[in-house]
């Protein structure tokens, strides 16, 4: 189907020159003649400067009052939010288990070859995406 779609032999007549080097047929150039023209600028001309034309801010100088706020709420900041959720009872305020508190495998680790055991210290798997095979 693909040869039907295609030119066959002999069909692409390309030009002839030298494959080896480049061209040294002369070709255009730009002209910069235009370049030196002068053009209508579109740029805004910035007004003069005079003593009248500014004013001084001492905001910055002058002494302030302290504008931080304090909330006075309970348990609202990130520490005792990240407690709360681990929590499983939130009236008797007893923290989930740990790690290794559960069997996460049920087999028998002696049956764990040392390339699986390293690739799951690794957080890899055996596949060809990971180059482990």
């Amino acid at each position: 189907r693909h040869g039907r779609e295609v030119p066959g032999p002999g069909a692409h007549n390309p030009t002839a020159g030298c494959s080896n080097a480049l061209p040294t047929k002369l070709s255009r150039t730009t002209d910069w003649t235009k370049e030196a023209q002068k053009s209508k600028s579109l740029k805004v001309k910035a007004p003069e400067i005079g003593p009248n034309h500014y004013t001084i801010n001492y905001s910055r100088a002058e002494p302030t009052a302290p504008s931080q706020t304090v909330p006075k709420e309970v348990n609202k900041n990130f520490i005792d939010k990240y407690v709360r959720e681990k929590w499983t009872d939130a009236k008797s305020k007893k923290p989930g288990p740990g790690p290794g508190h559960y069997d996460v495998h049920n087999f028998d680790h002696n049956k764990t070859s040392r390339g699986t055991y390293q690739l799951q210290l690794r957080n890899l798997s055996r596949n060809p995406a990971s180059g482990y095979f």
